[in-house]
């Protein structure tokens, strides 16, 4: 039996171990990128809480959608998507590659259950407590037990952030206490690196913008007023009128030299789009084997030479206007991507991440036209 001052001395050293951790802990928020407060807080927590994975969920709206993942004993490669390693994670199961969205319904998902609450939640057993219709496919990827902590922003919960073992049982109560004392800082780290994330992502976007307003601006005096007074004016100012406002897809024919880029911007300016950028893409003009990444840019790492993350065109127009001149000439397969995001309105950068695109596409071809759109080159859905 041990002595008062024995349980003195242990209880003692119980507070300095739960004060190193949590030291430790707090050091993940120093870091400004996602994936280095993940390997941070697994770092700090790993020896002391039996876990396999770490996976960040983001609430958009009435969904779900897995944000990065960290499993151990699969390498993350930097900039991998998540749809990468979820891949991975599934070959090492044996199971086939994943086809759904990383996406899914928040109610659904354990997600609800912690956002409801604002509390942790604890499955130790998901084999005997399945209680939302996404656990059956997280028993196929080996999971076995998780906790879920909220990420809570502005006293908002923004999502969850979950620790995940293919054990049974894995956490008892003492691990599940000290996630809880823990929670908040956890909580701030992840939430200010998504925002960090965000705030890059919108950077970007401006730089992009900016680029294209100042060549907009060198090329002003190109784009005045359309003039004129003819019937066939004012009918084409007419058209102009009825579809500048809504998102409609807007096609352009016209002889070389008729003015159709005009038209294109007197459509954007007359816009509800009209405060962002009209971004535009001369077709005939890019190589083919590098159309792709132009109009829907690519990961770092993507193919060789792909040292860095690059922006798409759409991805730049996002909440603006992309105008596609002498859209036939593109192949065969850039009319089918095309077509993909023109009816998805949505867009994937070579290396499989997806991003969801709001904005007005104009598209110009010649006189041509109505005779190649029942030629076996042009693809119309």
């Amino acid at each position: 039996m041990k002595s008062a001052s024995q349980q003195s001395l242990d209880a003692g050293d119980g507070v300095q171990s739960s004060a190193r951790l949590i030291l430790d802990v707090a050091r993940a928020a120093s870091h400004l990128e996602l994936a280095e407060v993940l390997e941070s807080l697994i770092a700090a927590l790993k020896p002391t809480i039996n876990f396999n994975a770490v996976a960040v969920f983001v609430i958009e709206g009435e969904y779900a959608r897995l944000h990065s993942l960290h499993v151990e004993g699969i390498d993350r490669k930097a900039g991998e998507p998540v749809e990468s390693v979820l891949a991975r994670v599934a070959a090492r199961s044996k199971m086939p590659a994943p086809k759904e969205s990383v996406k899914q319904r928040l109610s659904d998902h354990h997600v609800s259950a912690v956002a409801s609450s604002r509390r942790p939640f604890v499955c130790r057993d998901l084999q005997r407590e399945q209680l939302f219709p996404r656990d059956e496919k997280l028993l196929q990827y080996g999971v076995q037990s998780y906790i879920s902590l909220p990420l809570i922003k502005r006293d908002e919960v923004i999502g969850a952030v979950d620790f995940v073992s293919f054990e049974k049982r894995a956490f008892d109560d003492s691990e599940v206490q000290l996630l809880q004392d823990v929670l908040e800082i956890v909580s701030i780290a992840v939430s200010n690196a998504l925002a960090y994330e965000e705030i890059t992502a919108l950077k970007e976007q401006l730089q992009a913008e900016n680029r294209l307003l100042q060549d907009e601006i060198v090329q002003r005096s190109i784009y005045e007023e359309i003039v004129g007074s003819s019937q066939s004016l004012r009918n084409v100012l007419g058209a102009i009128d009825k579809v500048a406002p809504t998102d409609s897809t807007v096609l352009i024919t016209g002889e070389t030299g008729t003015g159709k880029e005009l038209v294109a911007h007197a459509i954007h300016k007359r816009s509800p789009r009209s405060g962002r950028a009209l971004v535009k893409v001369n077709c005939a003009a890019l190589p083919a084997e590098l159309i792709a990444s132009e109009l829907f840019g690519h990961e770092k790492g993507a193919f060789t030479g792909a040292l860095q993350q690059r922006i798409g065109r759409f991805e730049t127009a996002h909440s603006g206007t992309i105008f596609l001149d002498e859209i036939g000439e593109l192949t065969q397969e850039m009319q089918i991507a095309l077509l993909r995001v023109l009816q998805e309105k949505a867009a994937t950068r070579l290396s499989t991440r997806t991003y969801v695109s709001s904005l007005q596409p104009i598209a110009t071809w010649n006189a041509r036209l109505p005779t190649d759109v029942f030629a076996p080159t042009f693809i119309t859905g």
